[in-house]
């Protein structure tokens, strides 16, 4: 009879440890998988904008740091062991989503004629190079946060000196503890990134001179 409450203590220690260990991760195994996109809000009262257009800036593709380089959405559960969404993705990797909606925002602000991708075929007079250093969700504390660390310079081609530098730290809370939570905060992190590059920008854009 001890032997058998033993087991039976066992066994309920068991289920509980497994039920208990279920919670903490946050995805469901067996859903449907699902992509998503960074959905930025280019509200023309939002930008900053120059007195005038100077040349021909160039938005390189943003190099890819701390396990970025993929379509997979990163979270923590605890520091420094980073994992994945089994069934849930960015559309594309974090960088090439966001170099279209860098230079679109660096459009905004008028301080360059023309402002480009890398990819395109033209002379530049200054380049925008960047680099991101974190995109993740960390679970240590309720709720769970997005954390997007990231740097850029600004670079006159011709001189090949570096104008302006700066690294760009920012936390969201996730509105849930589930992929789609952190796709709401990290879109809310591109908003504000976006919104910071375009004030640096204009901040440190060179001026027309006389």
């Amino acid at each position: 009879m001890q032997r058998t409450r033993k087991s039976n203590g066992v066994l309920l220690a068991v289920l509980f440890h497994l039920v208990a260990g279920c919670t903490i991760f946050p995805e469901a195994p067996n859903q449907p998988s699902r992509s998503y996109l960074f959905t930025p809000d280019f509200s023309a009262d939002k930008w900053p904008s120059c007195a005038s257009p100077l040349g021909v800036l160039v938005v390189s593709l943003p190099q890819e740091q701390g396990g970025t380089n993929t379509s997979g959405i990163a979270y923590l559960l605890r520091p420094h062991e980073i994992r994945y969404y089994a069934y849930n993705q960015w559309a594309e990797s974090p960088a090439r989503l966001l170099m279209p909606l860098m230079v679109q925002a660096v459009e905004k602000t008028n301080c360059w004629g023309t402002v480009t991708h890398a990819a395109a075929a033209v002379r530049d007079d200054f380049r925008l190079d960047s680099e991101i250093l974190q995109w993740q969700q960390e679970f240590f504390s309720n709720p769970s946060r997005v954390r997007l660390s990231f740097r850029a310079q600004l670079v006159e081609s011709q001189k090949r000196e570096v104008i302006a530098a700066r690294r760009f730290e920012i936390i969201e809370e996730a509105p849930s503890g589930d992929a789609y939570g952190a796709v709401i905060a990290g879109n809310r992190a591109v908003n504000r990134l976006l919104g910071e590059i375009a004030e640096w920008i204009k901040t440190n854009a060179p001026r027309q001179s006389n």
